[in-house]
Parts: C-alpha cells; sequence; structure tokens
C-alpha cells in the first residue's frame, strides 16, 4: 500500500521540515540575543556603597509598610484559599533554546531531527506494536453462535438453521439480537494472537531479516489453504510471498522498495479548502488492483478474497499547541474482530434487527466464496482497518466500534430512530418500541387490515418511508 499524507495542504515530509526550519531560526535568534546581553564583570569590581542615612522618601515608605502591618495584625484571618496551579506546556522551540542554554551546544539539523523524536515520543511516522493488532481477532459472537458443532466452519445444515438461531438468541423477544445474547450462545472464540505485525514500514531502513520471519509466520502454513480465494498477485515477488516461499532471502525482500504497489491513496490532514473554510479529513483512492473497492465519506475498502481493508484518517483529537504532534504521523492496523456481525449489521449501530436477520441467507451466500454451500474457516470475512492520523492517536480510533462499508446494495439499510423526528408520523415513532427503524407487526397497535394496507412491498415491516406515505 503506498500512501501519499498531506499535512495542512502540504506534503507531510514538507511540513515536517518548515518546522525544523522554522525550530533553528528560532535557536539562532535565541543565541545572539543571549550573547548579546551578557556583560562581562571584572574581577576587581566591588558592589557601591550603601547611603549613610536613608532618604526623605524612602521613610515615608517606611512608615507606611509599618502602617500597614499594623492593620493586617487586627484584621480577621482570611480563610486559606486552594488555588490549582497549571504549568503551561512548553513548545518544542522553548525547550531547544533551553536545551541548547544548558549543554552549551549549537543544534543543527540532524540533533533537531533527533530531539523531535526523543520529545515526542517517537520517530515522525509511528506504527502499531503488534499486541494491539491482534486484540480483538478472537471475538466473533454471530459465528460461534452459527457453529454448533465447533469446528470453524459453517456447513449446509448450520447455514440453513442460521435463521433459526438468530430467533432463539433473542431472548428478550424484542424482535432485536443483542451482541450480549450472541456472546450467551457460545463461548467466544480462543483463537491465539499473532505475534507478528500486520503493518510494516517499508523502505531503507527496514529490517529485511525480520520481515522475512514476520512473511514466513503469515503465510507459510496458511497458503495451500487460501489459493483460489485471494486476488493474484501483480508480480513474481508478491507470488513468492503469498505462496509462503521459505526461500525468500533479505536481498529479495528488498526489492518490495521499488515493487508498484496494489493501492495507492492519498490522505489529507487538516487544512482549508479551497474557500476558506477548515476540510475535514480524507481518503481518497487513486488506483487498485484487485479492481474490487467501495469508497464512502469516511472510509475507503479494498477487497482481498476473504479479507478487506478499510482505510480512514484522523486528525488530532484537539488542536494541540504541540508543534511535533501537528507533524507526526500515526499508522495503525488491526483485525476488527465480528467477522460476521459488521457485515449483518447494516446501520452499523452494534445489533441486529429483524429487516438485518431477514437478509441474513444473502449475506452468508456472498460469504461463500467458492460457491460449495459451506462456509471454511478461510472463507471467514476478516476485516483489517488501517488507520492514518496526526498524532499519536491511531490507537485510540481503531478503538472505537466501526461499521463495516457496505459490500451490496445499501438501498434496504434503515437508520434507528432515537427519538421522536419530524420526518414520520408520531405514531411510528411512538410504536417503534425497540428502535430499530421499523414497526413490526406485533409492535403495530391497529388492526391487521390497517397494517397490510401500510405494508406496501408486504415485507411484513412498516418503514418510515411508507408511514410517511
Amino acid at each position: 500500500v503506498d500512501i501519499a499524507v498531506y499535512v495542512e495542504g502540504e506534503p507531510f515530509t514538507t511540513a515536517r521540515e518548515k518546522l525544523i526550519d522554522n525550530l533553528l531560526d528560532h535557536a539562532t535568534v535565541e543565541a545572539l540575543v543571549r550573547d548579546a546581553v551578557s556583560v562581562p564583570v571584572p574581577d576587581d569590581a566591588t558592589e557601591p556603597s550603601l547611603p549613610a542615612e536613608k532618604s526623605e522618601k524612602e521613610s515615608e515608605s517606611a512608615k507606611k509598610d509599618d502602617a500597614e502591618t499594623e492593620y493586617a495584625e487586627t484584621r480577621e484571618p482570611e480563610k486559606p484559599i486552594v488555588e490549582v496551579q497549571r504549568r503551561a506546556a512548553r513548545t518544542v522551540a522553548q525547550r531547544l533554546v533551553n536545551y541548547m542554554a544548558s549543554s552549551d551546544v549549537k543544534a543543527d539539523r540532524e540533533e533537531i531531527r533527533w530531539l523531535l523524536a526523543e520529545w515526542t515520543g517517537g520517530p515522525a511516522v509511528l506504527t502499531l506494536g503488534p499486541a494491539m493488532n491482534w486484540q480483538r481477532v478472537g471475538f466473533a459472537p454471530l459465528w460461534n453462535a452459527l457453529d454448533v458443532d465447533g469446528d470453524q466452519s459453517l456447513s449446509a445444515a448450520e447455514i440453513a438453521a442460521a435463521s433459526e438461531r438468530l430467533a432463539q438468541a433473542d431472548v428478550d423477544e424484542n424482535s432485536i439480537v443483542e451482541l450480549e445474547e450472541l456472546f450467551a450462545m457460545g463461548p467466544r472464540n480462543t483463537t491465539a494472537p499473532h505475534g507478528y505485525p500486520l503493518l510494516v514500514v517499508v523502505d531503507q531502513e527496514t529490517n529485511w531479516q525480520q520481515l522475512s520471519s514476520h512473511l514466513q509466520a503469515a503465510y507459510g502454513r496458511r497458503a495451500t489453504k487460501q489459493q483460489g480465494l485471494a486476488a493474484s498477485p501483480t508480480s513474481a515477488l508478491l507470488t513468492r510471498i503469498a505462496s509462503g516461499d521459505s526461500a525468500l532471502t533479505p536481498t529479495d525482500l528488498a526489492a518490495l522498495v521499488d515493487e508498484p504497489a496494489d493501492v495507492r491513496l492519498r490522505v489529507s490532514l487538516g487544512g482549508n479548502n479551497p474557500e476558506g473554510k477548515e476540510q475535514e479529513n480524507e481518503v481518497a483512492l487513486l488506483a487498485a488492483n484487485p479492481e474490487e473497492h467501495s469508497t464512502s465519506e469516511k472510509m475507503v475498502t479494498v477487497v482481498r478474497g476473504a479479507e478487506y481493508l478499510e482505510f480512514s484518517a484522523g486528525e488530532l483529537k484537539e488542536k494541540e499547541a504541540s508543534e511535533p504532534a501537528a507533524t507526526q504521523i500515526a499508522i495503525g492496523a488491526v483485525v476488527d474482530g465480528y467477522p460476521l456481525f459488521r457485515l449483518v449489521d447494516r446501520n452499523g449501530d452494534r445489533r441486529l434487527s429483524a429487516r438485518e436477520c431477514r437478509n441474513f441467507s444473502k449475506t452468508l451466500a456472498a460469504v461463500d466464496l467458492n460457491g460449495d454451500g459451506r462456509i471454511e474457516s478461510q472463507e471467514k470475512p476478516t476485516a483489517i482497518r488501517i488507520a492514518i492520523t496526526r498524532g499519536p492517536h491511531a490507537h485510540e480510533m481503531l478503538a472505537e466500534p466501526s461499521a463495516a462499508a457496505e459490500r451490496e446494495d445499501a438501498s434496504d439499510v434503515v437508520t434507528p430512530l432515537k427519538g421522536p423526528s419530524k420526518s414520520v408520523p408520531a405514531w411510528f415513532s411512538d410504536m417503534d418500541r425497540n428502535r430499530d427503524g421499523d414497526v413490526s407487526r406485533s409492535e403495530f397497535l391497529g388492526t391487521s387490515e390497517q397494517f397490510q394496507q401500510l405494508d406496501r412491498d408486504g415485507d411484513g415491516l412498516l418503514g418510515s418511508q411508507e408511514a410517511t406515505q
């Protein structure tokens, strides 16, 4: 994946070099000012003698001080006031000046780069560690509920019984299947976390020996199972990697620097649009191989067989005054977990409505990649979310739950009602007790004839559009 990152409308590296230029200029000016005001004192210099008698003005001042002291002693003591003292955060420029003054060194460009890495907790580009990559890989409540025999695959019989299993999960009979209800149906997946990172920065400083070990761990044992499911790699080197070739050397892998990317993205963080208004963070897909992809307002999704990559971008959570945070990029990747649940939960409200459950069979058919009527473990849809943020916030962004991108027609997606809405009749909002955006026959307080008259498409649910009509 080739990602071009822009900060405030400029390439990321340009923005960071500008910061270094500003720091150098500021430090140089401060050093000149410091040298200019340093006045040498002769060794034989002595303090001037004080006058023997106080002047008339000084005497009057002393009398005034004595009077204020006498008044203060006769007053009632004031109650102690506790004040919260906040220490203002020093900017990098201030820290640099203090550093130069204390160490008596002249900072250059390379040293400032090192200091930025030291003071901001890392280099210009931060990557999420492997420990967080796989935290949610074992969370598969819907899959475990359907996988009755626990063999990590769904047989034809288990697929046929999927709707019945969902009905059994709805313990409170409110036509909504909650995550907690699914977890109660079966044991949580105990897949052991993997030790290799999902994301490795490929450049001239990459540890190719370590990457070779990671690739063996990722592809060595599962390559034969994945044949026919993933899209064909675009080069001989990528084909060898995907097949788990143990003969790959660090020298072979170093050629990855010059390999054409499968996915090319442009990420814009902060800045203003041509009208001068602050613009949202944007992820734009420039090119993708394979061609199966989708884009939404905040996400780009690229599908490769059973796995699909979701790219999103995030700004600093607050407008921090810290210059390094503004020009430090964090990139993280995690396996999101909930492999089936995120695809069925079309509106992303973390629960399955009656309408979503009704479309479940269509979702399962799309997951069966080879069309043999069963879903093997290697066909289990795996979402790898990748976040690019300004400042060290990628882990926070990836910790937030996110709805899967639509891989099917989104025309039947229903947004739940969180309260009364002016766009629908009041009776509809009142009857929609489970707040799933539909009124079922059990929720409808009128007669069966009235329900059938309103249910224009005959699907057994009244949608907001039908109620409005």
